[in-house]
């Protein structure tokens, strides 16, 4: 008996000499992670809905749990000094140094680790350490005399594990967003552009209304008592631990390319791709198969290379480990075309044109008043929503480079109005007259913007490492012309941020080879982070409401900057780096 032969096109088949057999068959494991399924079967697109779904609704809790935590651990720290605001100084700079040093370090450990571990222990770490430093922070506030009482170190004690824990915290923070936004989702998505494009912007829609209502929610309750505040946090994240956990882990099973190893041979430099192209014009067919082949494993080799190089360095040099790895990050950062799109994406980060505590102070001072701002604060939040929602349509009509360019141009072109409102009536702007800067302090008052640490996830968020002093009239009138065209371009701006924003993370997406993805967005996160120092540094150096107008044109000035860094890449990456089906046919890396 002549044993049966399978048709190569139906291979997938263990007998499919009869239709029955085909009705039966159920796809292997290894048929899921190849993409190989039956024309016109449910399960080819089945399930993509529903996991969406249960996506966005960790993701959901994600957000609001970190939003109603950074709103509410500002509040925490000026009612555990209320004196003195070197205690919220001293996190912001934690904060900002361990993100800093830190990023190139989590993106590593997310790379080494299988996808469900990283977002596991990340979820679990980051809501059992937000558990306990809330646990502190109602300990220190109950019990204050008490410990007191006991000896002044306790007070100090208690300042080291408030910081530490929520330093950790973020740090987990930035943990899970690198291993479920960065990584996840790609895998997710079927690695298929126009899906990646409509989940990252519903996500980012999710990130902004989260901004938006969680801090009003958290303020009804920090409203009612601080403590309970304290409480209704632990609470929360101890709920929302356990509910992400399951959601991310019913994604984990849905999506069996989560559970695959992951791919290091998909890369290809730009040398090689060349040589791919003269070996097609010069050889024969036999010759052209191994030629790819060999040029193939020289590539694999090289990627494999760098991860048993950082490995044998690590070995000889344990000690230096850490300082291995974060140059290594900063490396394999600098080895990829889209590079220069993070620098520009950096530098939105250095500007005092968002509504952080610095801009809405001033304003303020300006003669603003709270529910203008907060209006203006709204409808930023709108904006920014119905920019993320425009992005997957946009990138479809004119193509992912092309809609980071008219989103940075958006941007730029409205943060002009910023620059033109200095020199507005209602400005107090003026660096050639120093008698100004006295005669503004009319009250012999001086208006104190406590810094409050807000997530460095996103653009144009602060963490500001010292409390600003600005002089304060409020017993004489000026007009507001000038502070409302200052508004206006920031609101109007948000569009294009995050427009920006969305597309230069999906050019990471694309383009970083699988098993880099962590310690690359490590370090834009830690690159993001330096110029929000900077930021800061310069808030520093130059506090003075007379002054901030020159902040104002820095900023525009950084944005502007960015905007250029994006056009060199756009001038020198081939034209074929974000074709279609980019992400199933390789990655680009610099040679």
């Amino acid at each position: 008996m002549e044993p049966k032969t399978v048709d190569p096109k139906n291979s997938l088949y263990k007998d499919n000499s009869t239709p029955d057999a085909r009705k039966s068959f159920v796809p292997s494991y290894q048929d899921h992670l190849d993409g190989k399924y039956f024309p016109g079967e449910p399960n080819k697109r089945s399930g993509i809905c529903g996991t969406s779904l249960l996506v966005y609704l960790s993701h959901f809790l994600t957000a609001w749990g970190d939003r109603m935590w950074i709103f509410a651990v500002g509040i925490f720290m000026v009612h555990i000094t209320p004196d003195s605001l070197q205690l919220t100084a001293i996190y912001g700079l934690t904060m900002g140094t361990t993100v800093l040093l830190g990023g190139p370090l989590i993106g590593d450990w997310v790379d080494n680790s299988t996808r469900i571990r990283a977002a596991r222990l990340s979820i679990v770490l980051q809501n059992v350490l937000v558990i306990l430093c809330a646990a502190v922070i109602y300990c220190f506030l109950m019990f204050k005399e008490e410990l007191l009482d006991i000896g002044e170190w306790t007070r100090y004690v208690a300042y080291t594990l408030i910081i530490v824990l929520a330093s950790a915290a973020n740090l987990a923070t930035i943990a899970n967003n690198i291993a479920v936004e960065k990584d996840w989702i790609v895998e997710i998505c079927e690695r298929n552009e126009e899906k990646l494009a409509t989940m990252t912007a519903t996500m980012r829609a999710i990130d902004l209304s989260t901004q938006i209502l969680a801090p009003i929610v958290t303020g009804q309750v920090m409203d009612w008592s601080v403590e309970n505040g304290a409480i209704f946090l632990s609470a929360w994240n101890l709920v929302s631990c356990v509910v992400e956990y399951f959601l991310l882990w019913q994604v984990y099973t849905k999506v069996p390319a989560l559970m695959k190893t992951k791919d290091v041979s998909r890369a290809k430099t730009a040398d090689d791709s060349s040589k791919i192209s003269k070996v097609k014009r010069t050889l024969s067919k036999d010759e052209l198969e191994t030629n790819l082949d060999e040029t193939d494993a020289r590539v694999s080799d090289r990627l494999l290379g760098r991860k048993n190089n950082k490995k044998s360095c690590s070995e000889k040099c344990r000690l230096f480990s850490g300082f291995t790895i974060i140059v290594y990050g900063w490396k394999t950062y600098a080895s990829y075309q889209v590079m220069l799109t993070g620098i520009s994406l950096a530098f939105l980060y250095m500007t005092v044109l968002g509504f952080d505590n610095i801009t809405v102070g001033y304003a303020k001072i300006q003669g603003m008043s709270e529910a203008i701002v907060g209006i203006c604060m709204g409808a930023a939040g709108l904006l920014g929503i119905v920019g993320s929602f425009m992005y997957p349509s946009v990138r479809r009509w004119v193509g992912l480079p092309r809609t980071g360019m008219i989103a940075l141009t958006l941007e730029w072109i409205f943060l002009s109005a910023c620059v033109v409102s200095v020199w507005l009536p209602g400005s107090s702007f003026d660096l050639e007259n120093p008698d100004k800067l006295e005669k503004l302090n009319c009250t012999n008052l001086t208006a104190i913007v406590p810094a409050d640490n807000i997530t460095t996830n996103q653009p144009f968020d602060t963490i500001t490492t010292e409390p600003l002093s600005i002089f304060a009239c409020p017993d004489k009138e000026v007009s507001i012309i000038s502070v409302s065209v200052l508004m206006g371009g920031i609101v109007a701006s948000r569009v294009g941020l995050w427009m920006a924003d969305l597309a230069i993370t999906q050019m990471f997406m694309e383009t970083v080879v699988e098993n880099e993805r962590g310690i690359v967005n490590g370090v834009q996160n830690s690159l993001n982070q330096l110029l929000d120092i900077i930021k800061s540094a310069l808030v520093i150096a130059l506090p003075l409401a007379p002054q901030f107008g020159l902040l104002i044109i820095l900023s525009f000035a950084f944005v502007y900057a960015g905007w250029i860094l994006y056009i060199i890449f756009l001038c020198r990456a081939p034209r074929d780096l974000f074709k279609r089906g980019r992400l199933d046919n390789g990655y680009e890396v610099m040679p």
